[in-house]
């Protein structure tokens, strides 16, 4: 019986130390050529408030900003907020909302495009994940 015990209790040992949380991160053997590339697309504007020239300007633009809110959505993730009401086993009301919010720097513009038959540009970013960035991720520094 005292050999049984002793054995369960080695055995737990063994079990619990396996089981250990490093709470420190070494990023310093990261392979650093890891990318994350994301896609923007920007719609140019309708009606004649701006000029031809003007309208595609804009539309660059926001490919380009929509290229960034998608490599922040890759890296940090979207917070999603949602509530349903529920009354007589019918859904009486549903809504929700997502929240981006992130820093992205060094980025780079891959290609911009026109598509659509001229209607629209796409723009292709990417960032590197360098050790730091990752650190400043995990950090929650955003």
């Amino acid at each position: 019986m005292v050999k049984l015990r002793m054995m369960l209790v080695i055995a737990f040992s063994v079990v619990v130390a396996g089981c250990s949380v490093s709470t420190n991160v070494d990023f310093t053997d990261v392979d650093t050529s890891n990318t994350v590339t994301a896609i923007g697309l920007g719609v140019l504007p309708q009606g004649d408030k701006y000029s031809e020239q003007q309208a595609h300007l804009l539309a660059v633009k926001a490919s380009k900003i929509d290229a960034y809110r998608s490599l922040v959505e890759k890296i940090y993730g979207v917070k999603v907020s949602s509530s349903s009401t529920v009354r007589s086993l019918a859904i009486e009301s549903d809504s929700f909302k997502a929240k981006v919010e992130g820093m992205i720097q060094m980025a780079e513009v891959e290609e911009v495009k026109s598509v659509m038959d001229g209607l629209a540009y796409e723009t292709t970013m990417s960032v590197k994940l360098t050790p730091e960035f990752r650190s400043y991720v995990l950090n929650g520094k955003n």
